[in-house]
């Protein structure tokens, strides 16, 4: 059985193993090393959801931010990763990470919770929309990409 929660301080190395397992593999990306895992858990604006199996370690995890907006006090949700682990998939993973995601923001007044995948992408789409998520921005929505210059040494700022 598969458990999920919101993770903290003092889960810092869970959240990267998570992201080491899962995202890249049995790598942690050499960015996400450089930030300071604490700093990023203690955040309230960050919400870093794990599903934990039976033997304690991550099979799969949701990112997603709390955005303020100005011209309201009620705050948007972007989920920005889901991740399952490859052994996993099927399973419902997917599924209990969103609901405990909506779980844990119940109380809270949200405006809306988004996120950007591609059509093509047919199990995510099938999991937001079993779990009440639907299309918007009609066919006219674009998403365009900034990346900043790199930087002295070379290496790309992002």
């Amino acid at each position: 059985m598969v458990s999920v929660r919101r993770l903290g301080r003092g889960d810092e190395k869970l959240m990267l193993s998570a992201v080491d397992k899962i995202k890249s593999e049995g790598a942690v990306p050499k960015e996400l090393s450089r930030l300071s895992p604490e700093r990023f858990l203690e955040a309230e604006s960050n919400i870093f959801m794990a599903a934990i199996g039976d033997d304690g370690s991550p099979v799969g995890f949701l990112l997603s931010y709390r955005l303020p907006r100005i011209d309201t006090d009620r705050m948007m949700i972007l989920i920005y990763e889901l991740e399952v682990a490859h052994e996993h998939r099927g399973q419902g993973v997917g599924r209990k990470l969103l609901e405990g995601l909506k779980e844990l923001l119940a109380d809270d007044d949200i405006l809306k919770m988004w996120v950007l995948t591609n059509r093509s992408n047919r199990a995510a789409v099938k999991l937001y929309q079993t779990c009440g998520g639907r299309f918007g921005g009609g066919e006219d929505m674009v998403m365009l990409e900034f990346y900043p210059p790199p930087k002295s040494g070379g290496d790309k700022a992002i």
